[in-house]
C-alpha cells in the first residue's frame, strides 16, 4: 500500500532546523478483514493485569470481558523487536519499551477516525513532540480506537497511523489483540522514531522488514535503520530521536496508552504475565483547564518496568 502522509506542525531539535511531521498509514494484510470485538479472546494476551483508577465523579460503565483486550500492549513482544540483534549489535543492549498506566479519554466522536479533522483532534489530545518554545516531550501517546480509516488519506484497510517523526500514534484495538499486534505497534513506533517505509526512505534500507507498509509478519530492523533513530555513524549530525531516553537501567522509550471511550469504563481484572495496566477516566478536553486535568492524570501515572531483565505505517 502506498503510504499516505499528512504534513503537521513544524518540529525540530535544539539546533533549530525545521522538520515537518508526517502521518503514515499502515495497512492490514492482504485479504484480512478488521477484527470485531466479539472475535477477541480477552484471555489470550500476555501483558498486564487490568485494574481501574476512577476519576473523581466518573460514572463508569462495565466493559465486556472481551473488550479488555482493547488495552493489550504486547509489551514483551515489542521489547523483543527492539532488542533484536541489529539493535544489540550497535548498542550492546536492547531498548526497553516502557508503558505507563492506561488512561481513558471520553471522546465518543473519536472512536472511529475517518477524516483529517478527526485525526488532528485525536493527535491534539496530548502534548506534541515539540512545543512552541522548542522543548521536547519525550513520551509517546498511543491511542486505542475502534477504527482508523484516515491517515493522510481515506482507506478502509488502515489499521494504524503514526507521525513520522513525532510522538502521536493510533492503532485499532482489535488488531492490537490479534497476532499482528506487536508488529503493528512496533511499526508505528518506528515511524515515531523517524523511520519511513523502505521504498520511501532517503536511505538504502532493506525491504520486507518491520517498516514495510503492509503487515507481513516480518519484524526485523536493519542496522542502518537502528543507526538512524539512534543518531549513530552517518546520522550522528542529526542526533538520536528525542524519544530515545537513557537512565541507570539503559535505553528506553516511554509510552502512555490512551483508551478512547464513549463513556468511562470499568475493566474486569484479568490475570496476565509481566506487568500491570490501569485506566483513568478523563473527559474530552473542552477547555484549557480540562486539558490540563487530563494531562496531569496522564503525567501522574508512573512508568513501570518489567521485573525480568513487537498495522502499519
Amino acid at each position: 500500500m502506498t503510504m499516505n502522509r499528512t504534513l503537521a506542525a513544524p518540529l525540530r531539535r535544539a539546533v533549530g532546523a525545521a522538520v515537518l511531521a508526517a502521518c503514515a498509514a499502515m495497512a492490514a494484510p492482504a485479504g484480512a478483514s478488521n477484527i470485531l470485538p466479539e472475535e477477541i479472546d480477552a484471555h489470550s494476551h500476555e501483558d498486564g493485569i487490568f485494574r481501574v483508577v476512577e476519576a473523581a465523579g466518573a460514572q463508569p460503565a462495565v466493559l465486556p470481558a472481551y473488550e479488555a483486550a482493547g488495552v493489550v500492549t504486547r509489551e514483551s513482544e515489542v521489547d523483543a523487536i527492539f532488542g533484536q540483534q541489529s539493535v544489540t549489535d550497535l548498542l550492546g543492549e536492547p531498548i526497553d519499551i516502557r508503558f505507563g498506566d492506561v488512561v481513558q479519554i471520553e471522546a465518543p466522536d473519536l472512536l472511529r477516525v475517518t477524516t483529517k479533522t478527526e485525526l488532528d483532534q485525536l493527535f491534539g489530545l496530548t502534548d506534541p513532540l515539540y512545543s512552541r518554545d522548542g522543548s521536547a516531550n519525550p513520551v509517546v501517546s498511543l491511542y486505542f480506537v475502534d477504527a482508523i480509516n484516515y491517515c493522510g488519506g481515506y482507506a478502509v484497510n488502515i489499521v494504524g497511523c503514526g507521525q513520522t517523526p513525532g510522538n502521536q500514534l493510533a492503532v485499532e484495538k482489535g488488531y492490537m489483540s490479534s497476532g499482528y499486534g506487536a508488529e503493528l505497534l512496533a511499526h508505528e513506533l518506528g515511524h515515531a522514531l523517524g523511520l519511513y517505509h523502505p521504498d520511501e526512505s532517503p536511505y538504502s534500507v532493506a525491504s520486507g522488514n518491520l517498516m514495510d507498509p503492509t503487515l507481513n509478519g516480518d519484524t526485523s530492523l536493519d542496522t542502518l535503520q537502528v543507526a538512524q533513530f539512534m543518531g549513530m555513524g552517518f546520522f550522528e549530525r542529526f542526533g538520536p530521536s528525542p524519544l530515545i531516553q537513557r537512565d541507570a537501567a539503559g535505553w528506553f522509550v516511554a509510552i502512555t496508552p490512551y483508551l478512547i471511550v464513549d463513556q468511562p469504563l470499568v475493566i474486569d481484572p484479568l490475570s496476565g504475565g509481566d506487568g500491570t495496566a490501569a485506566t483513568s477516566a478523563v473527559p474530552l478536553p473542552g477547555s484549557g483547564a480540562m486539558m490540563a486535568a487530563a494531562l496531569l492524570i496522564a503525567a501522574g501515572a508512573a512508568l513501570r518496568r518489567r521485573n525480568a531483565a513487537a498495522r502499519p505505517a
